[in-house]
């Protein structure tokens, strides 16, 4: 949800519940690059995210068990309907009160 936060998506609020929804995300991350160290861009319903806000989303997003597609040198994530949830009001492990579902792209 963080990583969601911090690429700019703006959350819908009610008490002590907030949702973040994206239409469309895709990632990338080169691997080979001149100074070997990579680099990620993302777009985010229309929205550009390059570098540090980029590499979080990437990043983010495997850890939500979105798995990437391997390219030459290049890696995708691409998830449609992403929905994120933090219901501070549900009664359980983080695994209540945070959910996220997606479907993923073709």
């Amino acid at each position: 949800m963080r990583t969601l936060k911090y690429a700019g998506v703006r959350s819908t609020t009610a008490k002590l519940k907030w949702t973040f929804v994206a239409k469309d995300v895709e990632c990338h991350a080169v691997t080979e690059t001149d100074d070997k160290l990579g680099s990620h861009d993302c777009v985010v319903d229309g929205k550009k995210l390059a570098d540090a806000p980029a590499l979080v989303l990437y990043e983010g997003l495997q850890a939500a068990g979105i798995e990437d597609k391997y390219g030459m040198a290049k890696r995708t994530i691409k998830v449609r309907e992403l929905t994120c949830v933090n219901d501070q009001q549900a009664h359980g492990d983080n695994d209540v009160v945070y959910v996220c579902t997606f479907d993923t792209a073709p």
